[in-house]
């Protein structure tokens, strides 16, 4: 269920999901672009990656808002793909995005692996194969 969903549940009334998601991409991407804050070593790994390899950002977050977070960053330059979630017919855990970077790469699936940013109650980040 995304973030519109739940909160047109919880509102009161009948909500127009369209103007509320475009009201939400909009709060959310000025607030990242004006602080946005990295992971600290995130930008550092992409760029020893990149070094090693063509580099590509798989996530589940709109286009319109991981674009410019990723160039606020500073790690846009490095990367050789990028997949948001609304760019494929099924986001991550599905093995779509997934498919999709390893096609901007170049590079066959099996030949890939995948590092996971976890959620504060997440388990630990590492690698591992994508799908």
């Amino acid at each position: 269920m995304s973030t519109v969903d739940v909160l047109a549940r919880a509102m009161p009334g009948s909500v127009d999901r369209e103007a509320l998601r475009a009201e939400l991409l909009d709060d959310v991407g000025r607030w990242l672009r004006e602080a946005p804050k990295a992971i600290p070593g995130a930008a550092e790994a992409v760029a020893v990656a990149a070094l090693r390899g063509p580099v590509a950002v798989v996530s589940n977050t709109p286009w319109a808002l991981l674009h410019p977070l990723l160039t606020a960053l500073g790690v846009r330059e490095r990367l050789t793909g990028v997949v948001a979630g609304d760019e494929v017919a099924r986001p991550k855990p599905a093995p779509d995005p997934y498919r999709r970077a390893a096609a901007l790469l170049g590079v066959p699936r099996h030949a890939c692996s995948s590092w996971r940013i976890p959620r504060p109650a997440s388990p630990p980040p590492g690698p591992r194969a994508p799908r």
